[in-house]
């Protein structure tokens, strides 16, 4: 009798090892699906955000591209930036060759750039001739007077510097990672509507070069 209550405590001990084991892999499992479900969810938001990106910058490259003059290009790019930067304030800086200084030319935003000109020196993206994202440990550009995350973007065509792009990024209270993913879009957004803007703006000045030229050529004016 004695060796059968061991042998049945034995094999509740043993029924209630695998039990233990079972709940855990269980749980496990629910962790797993629980994971893969988040990292699916925000696979599906970035690609919803990259979609509505390419969207939009494609509606506002459409109408870049019908523009007569730089002011209605600029118009044009700050309505559009309100909806690429929802969440982001910033102003486009133009280089006004007589003064050797960057004047600002059109904002957007809640809390745009403070700054209304500087020099080439206060903008690491001009020293570096790329993008440059002041955020976490990074320098600072000097015309930034804000005290918030900022994305300075050169403006170039042609190998020729035309102006700036000066994004600034709120911090988000409380979520350290979601300040660096509002960090990584704004500044992949940044750089391809950059890239629009100043084919644009090149684009207008070449046809005004042309214009130019083709008034002072007879020949020219003969073939039009």
């Amino acid at each position: 009798m004695w060796l059968d209550i061991t042998s049945r405590k034995t094999g509740e001990a043993a029924l209630l090892k695998v039990k233990e084991e079972l709940e855990q892999g269980a749980a496990s499992r629910d962790q797993e699906l629980k994971e893969a479900r988040q990292k699916l969810a925000e696979r599906k938001r970035e690609l919803d955000k990259a979609r509505r990106r390419e969207d939009v910058s494609g509606r506002m490259e459409h109408v870049l591209q019908s523009c007569l003059k730089p002011s209605e290009v600029l118009a044009v790019f700050t309505q559009f930036a309100a909806e690429l930067f929802p969440e982001q304030s910033g102003a486009v800086y133009i280089f006004n060759v007589g003064k050797r200084v960057y004047e600002s030319a059109a904002f957007w935003g809640r809390n745009p750039p403070a700054a209304r000109k500087f020099a080439w020196q206060d903008c690491w993206s001009l020293r570096r001739q790329q993008m440059h994202v002041a955020a976490g440990e990074a320098v600072r550009c000097r015309h930034v007077r804000e005290k918030t995350r900022h994305i300075c973007v050169p403006l170039k065509a042609a190998g020729l510097v035309i102006g700036v792009l000066s994004v600034l990024v709120p911090a988000v209270p409380g979520c350290a990672s979601a300040g660096k993913d509002a960090v990584s879009d704004a500044a992949a957004t940044a750089g391809e509507a950059a890239d629009r803007l100043s084919m644009a703006l090149y684009n207008l000045k070449l046809r005004e070069l042309l214009k130019d030229n083709s008034l002072k050529d007879p020949f020219s004016a003969d073939l039009k």
